[in-house]
This record gives C-alpha cells, structure tokens and sequence, in this order.
C-alpha cells in the first residue's frame, strides 16, 4: 500500500488497483480487487493503525472479477456495507460480470479463456444503490458519476475540492492522449467516449483509474 496525498492511499497489483480514504468516519475502500486481494486490503488498514471495524464501506466502481472478486471474503470479515449501481449490483450479487465479453478472433477468444481463472468472483451482498449525482459521506462530499459504457452500470467518484477522479475502467492513456474503454470488454463504445469526456470536463487534477493513476497539469 502506498498514500496518494494525506488520508488517500492505494493499492497496486499486476491486476487492477484500489484505494482507500481514510477520514473522521472511519475508512472507504473503492474496489477490492481479485480473489484473495482481501488480505491485502486488510494488512494495509492495519498497517494505518486501524482495526477492520474501521472500514465502513466498499465502493464499487463495476462487477468484473479484478474488480470486486474479493468482495465476498472482506464481507465476510468486516461488517462495512457495499455500495454500487443498479446494473453491477444484479452481477454481483450473483457472482457474475454485468456485461458478457464477445470475442471476435480465436486470440481474443485464448486471452480471455487464459484471465478467467484470475477474474473469478463469487455472488456477494450489495446494501445500497448508488444513483448518478449522489454526494456520499467521504471526505466533506464524494460525487457518484454515471461513466457507464465499459460496463452497463460502471460509477465513478469525484472529490471536487480535492479534485480527484476515482474513475474505474473509464479512462486510460496511450500515446499521452486520455482514451475510453473499448474492445471486446467494452459494452458500449459510444457511451463510453461520451462518459469519459464528461469526466475530462470536472477538470480533476489526479486520476485513480482501475489500472493506472494519471496526475495533470494544473
């Protein structure tokens, strides 16, 4: 585990990554990560000198295995409530993904049979649907996004003041240029490019994306 700035800190695998924001609450962990990343998650909230009675909730930003595949185990050992939308919280809480992949060439066809063992998940509780424009109790005032488009249901987390971008799979960089989620995984190409542009517009100066962390110019 290691901090972003003062009370954010993340966590970093070959997988995905997630964060946690620690404030006068107790603690908030956005994803979990795969199966088994719930010893990790916990070894980092020890580490900060707090007990697991110290998580109070878990966000999730979508229902794919490096995403929350971990959920199930740290509902098991904390009694900290899940949030997520409508659409992931159905996966979810049947243990699935909330949109199928369709692979279109027999490579694509072997990569996803090859990430599937490390994308396993098993049906978990959700305790509230999240609504797009929600201001939730994290740091003075977290902002619930609608970035739907790699997922039916995909939400991403915005704390204005800090202007940090909890953003998911929504938004990745290539070339030096911010590009939405697409491919075979994406469920809807067009909406994604829109999400991801309606995020570039709050105008965050750090990005915590599902896989990479993105710091911008002032």
């Amino acid at each position: 585990m290691e901090k972003l700035i003062d009370g954010i800190y993340f966590f970093a695998n070959l997988m995905s990554s997630q964060y946690l924001i620690e404030d006068c609450e107790g603690l908030t962990l956005i994803d979990t990560g795969i199966l088994g990343n719930d010893r990790v998650i916990l070894n980092g909230i020890s580490s900060l000198g707090y007990s697991i009675s110290a998580l109070k909730r878990i966000l999730i930003t979508h229902a794919d295995g490096d995403h929350y595949g971990a959920l199930h185990r740290l509902q098991a050992q904390t009694s900290a409530q899940t949030w997520t939308s409508a659409p992931e919280a159905d996966a979810i809480r049947n243990g699935k993904v909330s949109r199928e992949l369709m692979p279109d060439t027999l490579l694509k066809k072997v990569a996803v049979y090859a990430l599937s063992p490390a994308m396993r998940s098993s049906p978990a509780v959700v305790d509230r649907i999240l609504a797009p424009g929600e201001q939730l109790p994290v740091l003075d005032g977290m902002i619930v996004i609608d970035s739907s488009g790699h997922t039916p249901g995909h939400l991403s987390f915005y704390l204005s003041e800090k202007r940090i971008l909890f953003s998911g799979d929504s938004i990745f960089r290539k070339n030096g240029k911010f590009i939405p989620s697409y491919g075979i995984n994406c469920w809807d190409e067009a909406l994604a490019i829109k999400s991801m542009e309606t995020q570039l517009m709050l105008g965050p100066q750090i990005i915590c994306g599902g896989h990479n962390i993105f710091r911008l110019e002032s």
